[in-house]
């Protein structure tokens, strides 16, 4: 395709999950250029195709792709993404999943590492300071995107949540909305 694409891998900082990471390039890259975060990565490159990034690569102003994705074969790594993409409820040591009973809550940990990990080291690879960044989840994915707009919203210029887990954990979300209109007042 017109995208040329690389990998990073890295590990969290407890050593418990692995990820890689795939930069997509359109033919042109500069401070200009949108970047667009996709987690799921490995998902998210499982559905694109030559043809569609083709027709992107096209387009007025073709975004940078960081599909944000775990160093296995699996599209999608249940257990990682689980602990990854969820907020810490209450002050409870270990938290559990209310659908599957992995752990649970380690989402401003990840948020951490995209944001003081990640993203310096795809701008040092891209050379460049990126203008707009773009958030991109679904489902689980989708819940952190919506915690990381109502908790960080100066972390991303645009934040994209598809279908998200609005109901995890009794919707702990709303709240999450709740506080961040007491703070904006």
């Amino acid at each position: 395709s017109a995208y040329r694409f690389s990998t990073l891998e890295l590990e969290s900082a407890d050593g418990a999950r692995h990820y890689r990471i795939w930069l997509g390039q359109p033919p042109a890259v500069s401070d200009a250029s949108p970047v667009a975060y996709l987690l799921d990565g490995n998902a998210a490159m499982a559905a694109l195709d030559s043809q569609g990034l083709n027709q992107l690569a096209q387009s007025a102003s073709p975004p940078v792709l960081v599909a944000v994705g775990y160093a296995t074969p699996l599209r999608i790594e249940r257990n990682a993404r689980t602990f990854d993409y969820t907020p810490r409820v209450g002050s409870a040591v270990e938290q559990r999943d209310p659908l599957t009973a992995v752990p649970s809550g380690g989402a401003d940990v990840f948020l951490d590492l995209l944001s003081g990990n990640i993203r310096p080291q795809v701008n040092q690879r891209l050379a460049i300071t990126p203008q707009r960044q773009l958030l991109w989840g679904h489902s689980y994915g989708g819940l952190l995107v919506l915690h990381a707009l109502l908790t960080r919203p100066q972390a991303f210029d645009d934040y994209a949540a598809a279908s998200p887990s609005l109901w995890w954990n009794q919707g702990v979300v709303s709240a999450e909305s709740q506080a961040l209109a007491q703070r904006l007042n």
